[in-house]
C-alpha cells in the first residue's frame, strides 16, 4: 500500500501534464507515492506521452469525457494510498509541498482535507480557500458582470496586488477553511470514502465545494497550509471548450443550490443564472455588433444556448 496516491485528470493537458508529471518525480519518492492519471478521452496523445516518459505512472483511460469529478472518482479508486492528492494537470508541486501537506493531515485526525498556498506563474497568490460556502447573495454581483470584472482586474499587476492585499494577509497564515479549490488538496481516504467521493452529478465546477460541504456534515475539519506551495497555470483544460464549460459552471451552480439548499434558495439562484445568463447575452450581442468581433457573437450565442439548456432542465433534486 502506497502511502499517500496522486490522482490527476486530464483532458487534452499534454504539455502541462507532463510539466505536472516531472514535478512530482522531482519533489516526491515514488517508493512511497502512487500516481494514477486519469485521461478523460483526450485527443492530443497525452496517455501515450505518460507511458512514454513516466512508465511507472498508472495510466486509465476513459472512452468518453466523463467530467472532473467522475474521472477522480475512478482514479482514487484505482488507488490504495492512506490518503490521495487530487492534484490537476496544470499543477506544479514545489519541493516539500506534499511532505508538508502529508504532515499536517497526520498531525490531526479530526481533518478531512488539507489545502497547499496556490500561486499563478508568475509566484503572485492565487486566492484558492475560502471562510464561507456560497449563498445565492454569493453570484448577485455577476448579473452585472461582478466576476468578469475582478477576473480582469486580478490579471492587472498594481490593481492585483491592491485589491487582494487582504487575501494575502489571509492567506499567509495556517486556518480551518470552509471550502477550497480541488486543483491540489490532500484528502483523507477514509474521510473521502465516508463521503462517497465526488457527486457524478457535477460534471465540471462546484464539485470541490460539494465536496467540502459534504465533509464538514460528517464532521471533518479542513485546514490551509500555505507552507506547502503548488503553482497553478488555470484553465488549461476548460480553454480548450470555453462554451462547454460556460454551460457546465452555471448547470452546476445551479445543481448544488438544489442539493444543500432546496426551496426558495435554490430557486433564487437559479433565478440569478437566468438572468445572468440573459444579460450577458444582450451584451455580447451588442458589442458584437458594434465592434464587429466574431468571439463576442460567438459568446452570446454559447450564453444563449446556456440559457436555453437551464431553462428547460428540471431542477435537480438532492441526493
Amino acid at each position: 500500500m502506497a502511502d499517500v496516491s496522486i490522482v490527476i485528470v486530464s483532458w487534452n493537458t499534454r504539455d502541462a501534464l507532463e510539466r505536472c508529471l516531472a514535478s512530482v518525480d522531482a519533489t516526491v519518492s515514488t517508493r512511497s507515492v502512487q500516481t494514477v492519471v486519469v485521461d478523460n478521452a483526450s485527443g492530443d496523445g497525452s496517455a501515450a506521452m505518460v507511458r512514454a516518459r513516466f512508465p511507472h505512472v498508472r495510466v486509465l483511460v476513459s472512452d468518453t469525457n466523463v467530467g472532473f469529478g467522475r474521472a477522480s472518482n475512478l482514479g482514487v479508486a484505482a488507488s490504495d494510498g492512506r490518503a490521495v492528492l487530487l492534484l490537476n494537470s496544470d499543477c506544479e508541486l514545489a519541493h516539500g509541498a506534499l511532505a508538508i501537506l502529508a504532515a499536517a493531515l497526520d498531525a490531526d485526525d479530526a481533518l478531512g482535507a488539507v489545502f497547499p498556498r496556490l500561486t499563478n506563474p508568475d509566484g503572485t497568490l492565487q486566492p484558492s480557500v475560502h471562510d464561507r460556502l456560497p449563498s445565492p447573495r454569493s453570484y448577485v454581483a455577476d448579473v452585472a458582470f461582478g466576476a468578469s470584472l475582478r477576473y480582469a482586474l486580478y490579471r492587472t499587476a498594481w490593481l492585483k496586488r491592491w485589491l487582494l492585499r487582504g487575501q494575502v494577509r489571509r492567506h499567509a497564515q495556517a486556518h480551518d477553511v470552509a471550502w477550497g479549490g480541488a486543483a491540489c488538496v490532500l484528502v483523507r481516504r477514509a474521510a473521502f470514502d465516508a463521503v462517497g467521493g465526488f457527486d457524478p452529478r457535477f460534471f465540471m465546477y462546484m464539485e470541490d465545494v460539494d465536496l467540502c460541504a459534504e465533509l464538514a456534515r460528517a464532521e471533518y475539519r479542513l485546514r490551509y497550509v500555505p507552507d506547502a506551495t503548488v503553482r497553478h497555470q488555470w484553465g488549461a483544460s476548460t480553454s480548450k471548450d470555453p462554451a462547454s464549460m460556460v454551460r457546465h459552471a452555471y448547470e452546476s451552480r445551479v445543481a448544488y443550490f438544489a442539493k444543500h439548499h432546496p426551496g426558495w434558495r435554490a430557486a433564487l439562484t437559479r433565478r440569478l443564472a437566468l438572468v445572468e445568463l440573459s444579460v450577458r447575452v444582450l451584451t455580447f450581442s451588442a458589442l458584437g455588433r458594434v465592434t464587429g468581433r466574431a468571439s463576442l457573437g460567438a459568446r452570446a450565442a454559447s450564453s444563449a444556448a446556456c440559457r436555453a439548456a437551464l431553462s428547460a432542465a428540471q431542477p435537480k433534486r438532492s441526493r
